[in-house]
């Protein structure tokens, strides 16, 4: 039963309606946040099993294909074989040790795109599949109305709201979602390449980091932030200017000697160039000495040891 229906949907460019309605639960993104405040959720979607079978099928056959394009992203660490945080990490810290070892300063900015999941624009999406990664055919009209015409509704505990439809976005939540919101941003890539800027990306993670050899590097990746920010307003994105990141890194005797700016203007936003710098869960300091991560691994080590070990076990 589920082979032909996989196949009938696959034949015919058809995804079925009655696997469209999507259960919105809302989690908070990290423990101890105020549950008070809506913008601490993240909003997970549960789909039916027989839908994560479709898209599981699909996924099968697209991401070989997307993945081969020249215009997909190199540095792209999620939902790839073979690419996690880890190597996005690796890349980037051998990047800073790199401008560490020539005795410059690395200027590393974290950009933030408000609901990038949610605000996908549909119609952006199909367009750029088909020019730049030669989805047509039967396989783009597939695509086309597994985006479309979904509902969803919001259960909270034993409440839940009224079905609203889905103009816009891809569940977060659903198996096909993820690799097509990479494939949205992909040209990033040819966004940033010409500036003299590296970047990478993790999700909808994105880290813009230059090598301060001159005076103009800064201006450089401001510039980039700029044309990035325009690019994003055209893709139908936001880009949160208060809620990026930035740090400069460098060794400490480099940092006593020549003080280095404590704002940046990222989206309009004043944003503070900050001593720690948390990326993917790695927290980074202005100089690479990752104290202040080992404080955190050794806080929550004992936290935990704390509240597991049995009240009468002596140390």
């Amino acid at each position: 039963m589920i082979t032909n229906l996989a196949n009938a949907s696959f034949n015919s460019g058809r995804f079925p309606a009655q696997m469209k309605l999507g259960q919105i639960m809302p989690l908070l993104k990290k423990a101890g946040v105020d549950a008070a405040d809506d913008s601490n959720f993240r909003l997970i979607t549960n789909l039916s099993t027989m839908s994560k079978i479709l898209e599981r099928l699909a996924l099968a056959r697209l991401q070989p294909h997307l993945l081969r394009s020249p215009n997909y992203c190199t540095l792209q660490s999620a939902y790839r074989p073979l690419h996690t945080a880890e190597t996005a990490l690796l890349k980037v810290t051998d990047d800073i040790y790199r401008s560490v070892d020539n005795g410059s300063f690395t200027a590393l900015v974290s950009l933030d795109v408000s609901a990038a999941f949610d605000a996908l624009d549909h119609s952006v999406l199909s367009s750029r599949l088909q020019s730049d990664f030669s989805i047509n055919g039967i396989a783009l009209d597939w695509i086309q109305p597994y985006l479309s015409g979904r509902h969803s509704f919001v259960q909270v505990g034993r409440s839940a709201s009224c079905q609203q439809p889905c103009i816009a976005g891809v569940s977060q939540g659903s198996v096909l979602g993820p690799l097509l919101y990479t494939v949205y941003i992909s040209l990033i890539g040819h966004v940033v390449g010409g500036l003299g800027v590296k970047h990478h990306e993790y999700a909808d993670d994105t880290q813009l980091y230059v090598e301060m050899t001159d005076r103009g590097s800064l201006d450089r990746i401001l510039c980039c932030i700029s044309c990035l920010q325009h690019w994003f307003l055209r893709s139908h994105l936001l880009l949160s200017g208060s809620k990026s990141d930035a740090i400069i890194i460098g060794t400490a005797q480099r940092h006593a000697r020549a003080p280095q700016p404590t704002h940046l203007c990222v989206a309009e936003s004043c944003v503070a160039v900050s001593d720690t710098f948390k990326l993917l869960g790695v927290m980074l300091d202005h100089t690479m000495s990752f104290n202040k991560h080992v404080s955190t691994i050794v806080r929550a080590c004992l936290s935990l040891v704390g509240s597991t070990a049995h009240p009468f076990t002596c140390l």
